[in-house]
């Protein structure tokens, strides 16, 4: 378990759901349909080099309520509501960012 996951994992209600996220821009059209045909290996390679980056996103969820939460520098950073672009979604849009559910770690 990464500084991250720990931090995030001290912050949530007991029962909720914490996924790890991966955030890309809109600007990748080109690195998404690529992604599509080599079975989103690149998906991954992003995926890996934020684990090892600075910021880490994370969707909480608990009940009808989800939070994406942005860890940085060994401290939460920011909070957004998602609940409406995240509901029953693994891949959703928030502001200029698409976000996409990596894996659950709680």
């Amino acid at each position: 378990m990464n500084k991250a996951e720990e931090i995030i994992l001290k912050s949530v209600v007991e029962g909720s759901a914490v996924y790890e996220m991966i955030r890309t821009g809109f600007a990748e059209r080109k690195t998404r349909l690529l992604d599509m045909l080599f079975d989103e290996t690149l998906t991954l390679n992003r995926a890996f080099s934020q684990l090892k980056g600075k910021e880490a996103y994370f969707l909480v969820c608990s009940g009808n309520h989800a939070e994406l939460v942005t860890v940085s520098g060994g401290s939460i950073s920011d909070r957004k509501d998602a609940t409406v672009e995240a509901s029953g979604k693994t891949t959703f849009t928030l502001g200029d960012y698409r976000y996409k559910r990596y894996r659950k770690i709680w």
